[in-house]
């Protein structure tokens, strides 16, 4: 095997953050480097990445996404943490939050416990009825909700 393995979860990982932070032409250099975000100089190395974290946890992980905790600070050992990829959107900096019956959750979250796509509905109410993303969110879960409780 390869000692730099171009196929491989961590290699594509660490090559898409550190192009994004160091080279201007990257797809992903307006998320990262566009943005002032940076990759630890140890990280510059994809050994020392792959040593730090290649975890036991990592290789549990079905869809593992590298995270950044903190959204204001770059890539770090201290600073990102691997999250299965359906809890990855609470790590971003655009993510919105919902509250419904005093919980908040993402719109994601919402779906996972209604087994219900969420964004075409609260997007139709969006367009077609001019409500706000909040409120378009709050009128389909009640609706969820009321079909929910009559089960």
């Amino acid at each position: 095997m390869k000692k730099n393995n171009p196929h491989s979860r961590i290699y594509y990982t660490w090559n898409r953050i550190f192009n994004g932070c160091t080279n201007k032409f990257s797809y992903v250099w307006d998320d990262f480097g566009g943005k002032g975000i940076r990759i630890c100089p140890r990280w510059k190395k994809y050994e020392n990445f792959k040593a730090d974290m290649d975890t036991r946890e990592y290789r549990r992980m079905k869809s593992p996404v590298l995270v950044r905790v903190n959204q204001m600070i770059g890539f770090t050992q201290r600073n990102t943490k691997w999250v299965p990829r359906k809890e990855a959107p609470v790590y971003r900096i655009n993510t919105r939050y919902v509250k419904f019956k005093g919980e908040k959750r993402t719109m994601s979250e919402w779906s996972r416990h209604y087994k219900r796509s969420t964004y075409a509905h609260v997007y139709y109410r969006m367009r077609k009825c001019g409500e706000s993303f909040e409120d378009a969110a709050r009128h389909v879960l009640s609706i969820w909700d009321k079909k929910e409780t009559k089960k």
